[in-house]
C-alpha cells in the first residue's frame, strides 16, 4: 500500500464560501438577536469587569459571604462566554451544536442564582471533595434545582403560581438535552438547514461544515429570554443578599444597573412580537 499522502483539500475547498454565506444570512436574518445578545453581554460585563480584580476584599458581594468578588467574576465569565458562544455557533451555521450549549447555559443560570443566594449552598458547593457529589446533592437530587429556583422566584418576582414555569423548564431540559445525548431527531433534523422563507419553497441544504438555519431563531430567542431573566434575578439577589444597592459611584456597576430593565423589555418585545 502506498504511503503517499493524499491531498484532500478539495473536500474543504468550498468552506470559505459556505462560511461567508452563513454569516451573510445570519447578519441579515438575526440582526436584532445579535445586537441584543451583545447588549446583554455588555451590561453583565460591567459586573464582571468590576469584580475582576477584587481578590482580597468584597465590594459587590457581602463581606461575610463564602465567596469572593473575583470568584463571582469567574462565574459571570463562564456564563457570558457560554452565551456568546451560542450566538457565534448559530451565526456560523452550527445550530445543533449551539443547542448543546443552551442546555449548559440554562443549568449555569439556575446554579448561579442558587449559589449566590445561599451562603450555606455556596460553601457546600465550593468546599466539596467531590464536585460530582456536590452537584448531585445541591441540584440533581430530586430535581432540587427547580424547587430552589421556584422558591427564589416566589421571593424576588412575587410569583405565587410557578407550576406552569416548572413544567416549561422540565420540557426545555428534556428538549435541549437531545442534542447532548445524540437523540435521533436531533441528529437527523440537525443535518439540514431550514429555509428562512416558506418551508415549501426550500432549499433544505446540508449543514455539513456549517449552514445558517431558521431553526436558530428558536435557539437564540430561548437563550436571550433566559439571560434576560438572569439579569433581573441576579440583580434582586445582589441587592438583597449582597451590596449592590450600596455602591454609588461606579460606571461599570451603572452599566448593568441602568440597563437591566431595558434588557427585559427588549427581550420580551423581540420574543413575543417578532414572527418567523
Amino acid at each position: 500500500m502506498s504511503e503517499e499522502k493524499q491531498d484532500l483539500s478539495w473536500l474543504l475547498s468550498g468552506l470559505p464560501e459556505m462560511k461567508a454565506e452563513s454569516l451573510k444570512d445570519s447578519q441579515k436574518h438575526f440582526k436584532k438577536e445579535i445586537e441584543l445578545i451583545d447588549f446583554i453581554a455588555a451590561a453583565l460585563g460591567g459586573l464582571a469587569f468590576f469584580t475582576m480584580n477584587q481578590r482580597n476584599e468584597n465590594i459587590l458581594l457581602s463581606s461575610t459571604y463564602p465567596s469572593s468578588d473575583w470568584k463571582f467574576h469567574a462565574h459571570l465569565t463562564d456564563l457570558i462566554n457560554t452565551f456568546i458562544s451560542i450566538k457565534e455557533l448559530c451565526i456560523h451555521g452550527f445550530d445543533t451544536q449551539a443547542r448543546s450549549l443552551v442546555r449548559v447555559l440554562d443549568e449555569r443560570i439556575y446554579q448561579n442564582l442558587i449559589l449566590f443566594s445561599s451562603s450555606e449552598g455556596y460553601k457546600k458547593w465550593a468546599e466539596a471533595e467531590s464536585s460530582k457529589q456536590a452537584h448531585y446533592e445541591l441540584f440533581s437530587k430530586k430535581k432540587f434545582i427547580f424547587k430552589k429556583i421556584k422558591a427564589l422566584e416566589e421571593k424576588y418576582l412575587n410569583q405565587k403560581n410557578t407550576q406552569e414555569a416548572l413544567i416549561i423548564r422540565k420540557e426545555n431540559e428534556e428538549y435541549y438535552s437531545d442534542s447532548i445525548h445524540g437523540a435521533s431527531i436531533s441528529i437527523y433534523a440537525g443535518s439540514v438547514a431550514y429555509p428562512f422563507g416558506n418551508l415549501d419553497d426550500g432549499p433544505f441544504a446540508s449543514t455539513l461544515y456549517g449552514r445558517a438555519s431558521s431553526c436558530s431563531y428558536q435557539t437564540l430567542h430561548h437563550s436571550i429570554g433566559q439571560m434576560a431573566y438572569f439579569v433581573i434575578m441576579i440583580g434582586a439577589i445582589l441587592e438583597d443578599v449582597h451590596s449592590l444597592k450600596n455602591i454609588e459611584a461606579s460606571d461599570l456597576i451603572d452599566t448593568y444597573r441602568n440597563n437591566r430593565y431595558q434588557i427585559i423589555e427588549k427581550a420580551i418585545n423581540l420574543i413575543l412580537t417578532d414572527e418567523h
